[in-house]
């Protein structure tokens, strides 16, 4: 499901309400929403990865053209159907997480404890950063991946 998050960490959905999924939510709120994230190596075990648990409730209409604005920002293609009678957005009120940092690396991360913690900083900047490593400092990269992919090397049977 792609989602957005809000100033407070909370993922923000934007769904039709003919879809199944936004008539469960609405006959019952209780959801989870697992995040993951690729592995360079393809090793799905060992990827970072999360499930939040929580209710996911109608944004209120007071918040609707804030949350618009957030949501568009992360998904542009969103603005074919934002406008569309039958989608609304929809607020995830984490109540439990459960974080695996890669193999051997999990736990539960309490609601208070992840709604306190800080956002990165860089996130919303990456794209931009990358285009700009990968663009304009090349030879910098290299130096740093060759003691990395020398390491690994050593580190092989």
């Amino acid at each position: 499901m792609p989602f957005a998050l809000d100033p407070a960490g909370r993922p923000l959905f934007l769904i039709s309400n003919m879809a199944m999924h936004t008539q469960n939510l609405k006959a019952d709120p209780r959801c989870s929403l697992f995040v993951g994230q690729a592995n360079a190596d393809g090793d799905p075990l060992g990827a970072t990865r999360a499930t939040l648990i929580g209710l996911a409730e109608p944004v209120l209409k007071t918040e609707l053209q804030s949350v618009r604005e957030i949501y568009l920002t992360r998904h542009e293609n969103s603005r074919y159907w934002v406008d569309f009678s039958d989608f609304s957005f929809f607020r995830l009120q984490p109540v439990d997480l459960y974080y695996m940092g890669g193999f051997g690396v999990m736990g539960w991360v309490e609601a208070n404890e992840y709604q306190n913690a800080a956002p990165d900083p860089l996130a919303g900047g990456a794209p931009g950063i990358l285009a700009h490593m990968n663009a304009d400092h090349v030879d910098a990269m290299i130096l740093l991946a060759v003691p990395m992919l020398e390491l690994r090397q050593r580190k092989r049977p």
